[in-house]
């Protein structure tokens, strides 16, 4: 088979990848025989970079064979295929690395941790607590059942917390429940309060606010 000076410069090429990626996969499998002799914590991980190595190896030698085979239909359709099927592979087994990685689902602070290292996890265990501190809310649930048909969505709120006695900080209701609990022998309705400009505000989670809604 003829092949031109770009056939052999993409030849070049790819075999140089298919190197790369033959050194990778050995880098790979190194540090998982590391990781299992040290701990077992970071093995599935190692385990789904091994698998993506291996691919991206599949890959580059699926292509190199594609780029060599003779000019017979059945070839090509055969590297073809196989070239397929190592991206197949590939792109499986980066979803498994990717499934090894938790993400937060927005930017903040871990404020708590419930694992520990070597620790087996469920599905759908919370691992901790992530919290948004640029934004903080107060709840409080001793709005009685007289009082709460006077309550809006939206109404002005200020708050005041015990430990900063000579401070107030304004806010507004975000959401009033729908069922009722009991407080000290009374109906009341749990209420959440957005406060405003919380970045100039030296508040903390847990402090004890005092919360007063501005009725109709």
């Amino acid at each position: 088979v003829y092949k031109n000076s770009d056939d052999e410069k993409t030849l070049e090429n790819v075999d140089y990848r298919l190197y790369a990626a033959r050194e990778a996969l050995a880098a790979a499998q190194t540090r998982l025989k590391i990781i299992q002799q040290t701990s077992g914590v970071r093995v599935r991980e190692a385990q789904a970079g091994v698998l993506a190595a291996e691919a991206q190896k599949d890959i580059a030698q699926a292509e190199l064979n594609l780029l060599k085979v003779g000019r017979a239909g059945w070839e090509i359709e055969i590297a073809e295929a196989a070239v397929a099927q190592a991206r197949v592979a590939l792109t499986q087994a980066e979803t498994a690395l990717q499934r090894t990685v938790l993400t937060a689902p927005f930017a903040g602070t871990i404020t708590r941790v419930n694992v520990e290292v070597g620790n087996m996890l469920s599905p759908g265990q919370a691992v901790g607590v992530l919290a948004a501190l640029d934004s903080l809310q107060v709840r409080t649930i001793d709005l009685t059942e007289l009082d709460v048909t006077r309550v809006q969505e939206g109404a002005p709120v200020v708050v005041s917390v015990d430990a900063l006695p000579d401070q107030s900080f304004d806010g507004v209701v975000h959401k009033i429940a729908h069922r009722p609990g009991d407080y000290r022998g009374d109906v009341v309705y749990a209420v959440i309060v957005d406060l405003n400009h919380v970045d100039d505000m030296p508040l903390k989670w847990g402090m004890t606010a005092m919360v007063e809604i501005q009725t109709n």
